[in-house]
């Protein structure tokens, strides 16, 4: 749901943060 979503963006965008 929407929860999901919004886990798997911040995932993400966390592991972008963390190779950048």
């Amino acid at each position: 749901g929407s929860i999901g979503n919004f886990k798997a963006s911040f995932g993400k965008g966390m592991k972008l943060i963390v190779e950048t």
